[in-house]
C-alpha cells in the first residue's frame, strides 16, 4: 500500500515575499467569474470571535449574527486567490443581483482590521496564550480542540481547513505570520512532538501534532490513533 503524502507549503524567502504581496502592486479586484452569494458552496467562510480567532464554516448562514459584518472568504479555486491578500465581505451589506460585496485586504493588515472591529487591546489571541509549561492542546485549549497553524498564502493550509470543514470538525485557524503568540505556540508544540517547522500547515489535532495536509493522517488523529 502506498504511503500517504502530506501536502505542505515551504517557509522561507520565497514564501515571505509572497506574503508581502509578491508581484501584486495594487489592490486586486475579483475575477469576473468569482461571485460569492449567501448560498455559495464553493468557498469557505471564516468568521472572527471577540478575541480575533477565526472559525471556518461552509455556509454563510452558519456565521453568528454578531460576526457577520467582517467575514473572510476563501475560494476553493486556487487561481481566484491572490498571494498576500485576503478577500473579505459583509454579509449584512445589500447585495447586487444576489452577489455579496468583496474587498481585498492585505494579509499583514488583517490583524489591524480586526482590532479596530472588536476594540481589542493587545495582540489578537492573547486571551489564552500557550507557554512552555503547557502540555499540549488538552491543557491550553481543551481535549477536543483542533488548530490549524498556517498562513494566508499557503494552499495546503486552505486544503486542510476545507477538509476539516467538510468533515464537520470544529477548528480554529491561526496565522503564524500575523500572530507572534500563535507562532511561538506552534513552535513549542512542534518541539515537544519532535517535528520540524520548515513547512506549514502544522496541525494540532486533539493533541496529535501533524506537519502538512494529509486527509489520512487527520482521520487517524481524530480517531485517536
Amino acid at each position: 500500500m502506498a504511503a500517504a503524502v502530506a501536502l505542505g507549503c515551504r517557509r522561507g524567502p520565497a514564501s515571505t515575499a509572497a506574503a508581502d504581496g509578491g508581484a501584486v502592486s495594487a489592490d486586486p479586484v475579483p475575477e469576473p467569474g468569482f461571485t460569492v452569494r449567501s448560498d455559495s458552496t464553493d468557498v469557505v467562510f471564516f468568521w472572527f470571535d471577540a478575541q480575533g480567532q477565526s472559525h471556518a464554516v461552509t455556509r454563510a448562514g452558519e456565521v453568528p449574527e454578531a460576526a457577520r459584518e467582517l467575514v473572510r472568504v476563501d475560494p476553493s479555486r486556487p487561481e481566484l486567490r491572490r498571494p498576500g491578500w485576503i478577500w473579505m465581505t459583509n454579509l449584512r451589506a445589500p447585495s447586487t443581483g444576489g452577489a455579496l460585496p468583496l474587498r481585498a485586504v492585505r494579509a499583514e493588515s488583517l490583524a489591524t482590521v480586526l482590532l479596530a472591529r472588536v476594540g481589542h487591546e493587545g495582540p489578537l489571541g492573547s486571551a489564552a496564550p500557550t507557554t512552555a509549561a503547557d502540555s499540549g492542546a488538552a491543557t491550553a485549549h481543551g481535549p477536543s480542540q483542533v488548530i490549524v497553524y498556517g498562513a494566508s498564502w499557503c494552499s495546503a493550509c486552505h486544503q486542510a481547513a476545507a477538509y476539516l470543514t467538510r468533515r464537520h470538525v470544529a477548528f480554529i485557524e491561526k496565522d503564524i505570520e500575523q500572530d507572534a503568540a500563535a507562532a511561538q505556540e506552534m513552535r513549542e508544540k512542534a518541539r515537544r512532538a519532535g517535528v520540524a517547522t520548515g513547512s506549514i500547515p502544522i496541525l494540532d489535532v486533539r493533541g496529535h501534532v501533524l506537519v502538512g495536509f494529509s486527509a489520512e493522517a487527520i482521520d487517524r488523529a481524530l480517531a485517536g490513533s
